[in-house]
């Protein structure tokens, strides 16, 4: 064990074993219907981010647009901007795979890079680089179109600007880094604050003008460019955001008001601080290796004994000069995203995904610190040879622990398969519908649960849609996302459109766990005669045809 141990400690072969792994874990056909990359989800987020980067391509500027119709995007426009490339290849909305699995391999050696510049033991970035590959998060989640794809590799990269020289061409990327981390995601504006006073840190003495002037340009350049695409103001929108937490500090609450929890919240439906307490304790033990929501899943982040150990090496490193300021930088990173997002109505660890690598890079300093007091306490050992024994232990300890998910993991990408339901749905619609004929020009009209920009990403085009309820997703863009109807009684709609000799047909999926969207269901089977005209998708998906009732 210790020869082959010493075999992988090359770190050639050693991260060519990784990456080979890597790309194992990643090995999704997004055009396949054997995974659930084609259903898109998580709604609505996966339409403010990839429907925009298409409409850019198809000239209808940067919106949620359909059919002339746009919607400003309620998302920064950076991550939707780095999908452009793979739709230029092939302007289909799948392909935003391939600029996340890019971004996963970039993100990987960037952390390889970081363990190479705070610790000089190959075994450790071995076993580091290894558990930071079989995470399950870092594969898993480049299967959906989300900004914290992008955020990874750019939070890693303003780490390991930190431990650069600080030279003329650092100072001018590091004035890029806050502006870029905004236009990522709203929800990084901490991260904005922290890096802005780290970097200022870091080059005040040397290259702090140029600094300051990088900041400055880059972050007009931005709002300008932001502007010219989407004509919004992002900075003023994260300064409403500020300035509604700080209005409910408690020297701006008025003694009436103070402690009330419905006054606070009623301030920011959004974000508030009367969310803090519960939510900061949900994401501080999941920081610590706990269960805790992650998109849809509950997997922890880390298991407990490593999230654990990350945080012992971040306070162990603070005896150690050479790493008690990167180690205060990388605490102070978590600690501020946890603290805002806490403000935050629903929690979740995906904000937080960083904390991933950083906890690993503090697992492995206590692991070093470890072998160490060992070597003192044990003299006729050598520090090496009982790191090398730890590390032999844990990443068994680690194996027999994720064996089974890995293999899962593995096994449902090369083998077994995770059926796409939505995305079948739509198939299923275009299958019957190209076999119906319009009349006189009037194409048959679908009504739907499904949101009308993810039917579009497939559609044959040979229907168009209606929703089934005037509360599903865009209920407060309907004329944009639906077209120029009066929505406010769906029955009455339905019946103009029959009357006016279109064929309407009501499609199933959808409907979820949502009662409004069953009671919209069962109110269409009530005021119309429904026949089902194609079954599909274990009956979950049937088409029926819509007609006046006698």
């Amino acid at each position: 064990m210790i020869n082959l141990l010493h075999k992988l400690r090359q770190p050639f072969f050693a991260h060519i074993l990784f990456v080979s792994l890597l790309f194992v874990l990643l090995a999704r056909n997004p055009f396949s219907s054997r995974t659930l990359i084609p259903n898109m989800e998580p709604f609505p987020d996966t339409f403010h981010y990839i429907v925009p980067a298409q409409s850019l391509l198809r000239g209808e500027g940067f919106f949620i647009s359909r059919e002339g119709r746009t919607i400003v995007p309620a998302v920064p426009p950076l991550y939707s901007l780095s999908l452009v490339p793979a739709f230029l290849v092939k302007n289909d909305a799948r392909m935003f795979y391939v600029t996340n699995v890019i971004l996963a391999l970039t993100a990987y050696a960037l952390f390889v890079n970081i363990l190479r510049k705070t610790t000089d033991k190959p075994a450790i970035e071995i076993l580091l680089s290894f558990m930071y590959v079989t995470n399950f998060y870092i594969s898993w989640y480049p299967q959906w179109a989300m900004a914290e794809n992008l955020m990874l590799p750019v939070v890693l990269y303003s780490i390991l600007l930190l431990l650069q020289p600080a030279t003329k061409k650092h100072a001018l990327i590091a004035g890029v880094i806050p502006i870029a981390l905004y236009g990522i995601k709203f929800a990084n504006a901490p991260l904005v604050v922290v890096f802005l006073a780290l970097y200022a840190i870091k080059f005040f003495k040397k290259f702090f003008i140029l600094f300051i002037a990088s900041v400055i340009c880059f972050t007009t350049l931005y709002i300008l460019g932001d502007y010219a695409i989407s004509g919004r103001n992002l900075i003023l929108t994260g300064w409403s955001l500020v300035l509604s937490l700080v209005k409910q500090l408690p020297m701006f609450v008025s003694s009436g008001q103070r402690g009330s929890t419905a006054t606070q919240a009623s301030l920011s439906p959004w974000f508030s601080l009367s969310y803090l307490p519960e939510n900061f304790a949900m994401q501080w033990r999941g920081l610590h290796g706990y269960g805790a929501k992650f998109l849809w899943e509950q997997t922890p982040i880390l298991s407990h004994a490593v999230a654990v150990f990350g945080w012992v090496g971040f306070g162990w490193s603070l005896l150690y000069a050479q790493r008690r300021w990167f180690s205060l930088a990388l605490v102070l990173v978590i600690l501020a995203e946890t603290l805002f997002m806490s403000t935050f109505y629903s929690t979740d660890m995906r904000y937080l995904m960083f904390a991933i690598p950083f906890l690993l890079i503090g697992f492995g300093w206590a692991v070093e610190y470890s072998a160490k007091t060992l070597g003192k306490l044990f003299h006729g050992f050598s520090s090496m040879w009982l790191l090398n024994c730890l590390v032999i232990g844990i990443t068994m300890v680690y194996l027999f622990s994720n064996a089974l998910q890995l293999k899962s993991q593995i096994m449902v990408n090369l083998k077994y398969a995770e059926t796409p339901w939505w995305y079948l749905a739509v198939v299923d619609m275009n299958t019957y519908f190209s076999k119906v004929e319009t009349k006189d020009g009037k194409k048959p009209i679908v009504i739907s649960a499904m949101p009308p920009y993810f039917i579009d990403f497939y559609s044959n085009k040979t229907y168009t849609l209606l929703p089934l309820s005037a509360q599903q997703e865009f209920r407060s863009y309907l004329v944009e996302a639906w077209g120029p109807n009066d929505y406010s009684d769906m029955m009455k709609l339905y019946a103009t459109y029959l009357k006016n000799g279109y064929d309407i047909y009501l499609e199933e999926y959808g409907l979820g766990n949502e009662g409004y969207l069953h009671e919209a269901f069962q109110n269409v089977l009530k005021n119309f005669t429904v026949i089902k005209v194609q079954s599909g998708c274990y009956n979950v998906c049937n088409i029926y045809s819509v007609i006046t009732k006698n």
